[in-house]
């Protein structure tokens, strides 16, 4: 019965992925040279899209209807996640955070999406101009134990957001940490 259940929720998860995965091929009014055929009509369109907007409309409800009908399986966990990230591109910002907000807690903060949900939803809120909240997010991931975490990227972050925030001390402080305990790393320059 599990088996069943994986095996479907894998395959709404595909058919989404299809067409997050599709390519944009803006469509040409004019062609490069006269008798060329404009490159959206060679490849013949099929799965492309003119925007990633379009694209990324498209593929909501079928990441949508994945993460719902499977939500605590690895497949709707990867659906939902990318549900959010999409939700996010597209500027629906409270929508993403709370769709983050859900990754993290169907697939735990010690997973891989759970750990990228987080990430993603404190940049999304720095992108709502919930820079407060982008820097509590920021700061428990900084926090964290969590070997697994780029703590170095996450303090560059941190520091952006303070920054955004006009706290140029704490900003300051974020980014000599990085200097400090992650000298190799390519944010230290």
């Amino acid at each position: 019965w599990q088996q069943e259940d994986d095996a479907r929720a894998e395959q709404l998860l595909a058919d989404a992925m299809v067409t997050f995965n599709a390519r944009v091929i803006p469509a040409s009014t004019t062609p490069a040279t006269p008798g060329e055929v404009p490159a959206a009509a060679t490849l013949g369109a099929t799965g492309s899209y003119a925007t990633e907007a379009a694209k990324l409309n498209a593929a909501l409800p079928k990441l949508k209807a994945a993460a719902d009908a499977y939500p605590d399986t690895e497949a709707g966990i990867t659906a939902r996640y990318h549900y959010a990230s999409s939700l996010a591109a597209l500027g629906k910002h409270a929508e993403a955070i709370q769709a983050f907000d859900d990754v993290a807690r169907r697939a735990g903060s010690d997973s891989l999406y759970g750990r990228m949900a987080q990430m993603g939803k404190a940049d999304t809120q720095v992108r709502a101009g919930q820079v407060n909240d982008a820097i509590a997010t920021w700061k428990a991931l900084a926090a964290s134990t969590d070997e697994e975490l780029p703590k170095d990227a996450i303090l560059m972050e941190l520091g952006k957001a303070y920054q955004a925030s006009g706290n140029t001390e704490e900003a300051k402080k974020a980014f000599t940490e990085i200097v400090d305990q992650h000298p190799t790393s390519p944010y230290s320059a």
